[in-house]
């Protein structure tokens, strides 16, 4: 009789452990899925500036920015710097309110003026090489 009562004890273990394990899966689904969602839709250019997440954009704008930089000269315009541009305007003018955190206000400022001279240095570099190309 106890051997019965042992083997019912570890299937409802083993159930439960399942069950808790399908839970914590379909949680974790659900986490990427809305985290997803949301990197998404704080992507979007014409966001209104009060549903705008500065620290989020911050960070987004950094990435963004490093990724414009590591692209080869040729592929780098297009419409990628048009969404980038706009990003950081939009960012801008919706996170330099008295109300955003000065260090983020900074940061973005920072990031602002570092794709300034990003853009300035890849126009140099473009004028360079057409010169060179046409000594040829």
């Amino acid at each position: 009789m106890a051997l019965n009562l042992n083997r019912s004890t570890r299937t409802v273990g083993r159930r439960l452990y399942l069950v808790l394990r399908l839970a914590a899966l379909a949680g974790a689904i659900l986490w990427g899925i809305a985290s997803t969602g949301y990197g998404v839709y704080q992507q979007r250019v014409g966001l209104a500036p009060g549903a705008v997440d500065c620290p989020y954009r911050t960070n987004l704008l950094r990435d963004r920015i490093v990724a414009a930089l590591e692209q080869p000269p040729d592929d780098a315009r297009g419409a990628d710097t048009q969404i980038l541009s706009t990003l950081l305007r939009e960012t801008l003018a919706a996170c330099t309110s008295a109300d955003t955190p000065p260090e983020v206000r900074s940061q973005i400022e920072r990031l602002a003026l570092l794709h300034e001279e990003a853009a300035a240095t890849r126009s140099r570099l473009d004028a360079i090489r057409q010169e060179l190309f046409a000594h040829e």
